[in-house]
């Protein structure tokens, strides 16, 4: 019995300590974006919801055309910081959607955060007009 009930003391007391974060929003849609335009941003805003100081570890994009930024120092309670997704359409004509696995230092778990889109060109060419691709090249057959 002796056991439980300090269990229940360490449980409690460990939820209190654990950090809430709340995001302004989990995906992003970029809408239509023009290849020529160069790279795009976009800033997730995260709000520290607990009684502790949350410091973000690290944002892993599921690919090379995006970058992060984010908030390198702890985020007190009560305070904001943020998560940069900076995505690159240079050469991928098409729609997107992409990833951000955030790891903080005081949850068990990740974070997901995604941003989505269709990147087009300018000149009227597509990914259709040219569907094979050779590298950073996009080609199409002669009898095209």
């Amino acid at each position: 019995m002796l056991f439980l009930v300090g269990l229940c003391v360490v449980c409690a007391a460990s939820a209190q300590r654990a950090a809430t974060l709340r995001f302004s929003e989990e995906t992003f849609d970029f809408g239509k974006i023009f290849e020529e335009d160069g790279p795009v941003t976009h800033d997730f805003v995260l709000t520290n919801t607990g009684n502790q100081p949350v410091t973000i570890l690290s944002v892993k994009p599921s690919c090379g055309c995006t970058t992060p930024e984010w908030t390198r120092e702890p985020i007190l309670p009560g305070k904001t910081g943020i998560i940069r997704a900076q995505y690159d359409p240079k050469y991928r004509p098409g729609f997107f959607h992409k990833s951000l696995t955030v790891t903080v230092d005081s949850e068990s778990q990740s974070f997901t955060l995604y941003i989505k889109g269709q990147v087009a060109t300018r000149n009227g060419k597509n990914f259709y007009d040219y569907p094979s691709m050779s590298g950073n090249w996009r080609l199409r057959s002669p009898g095209d």
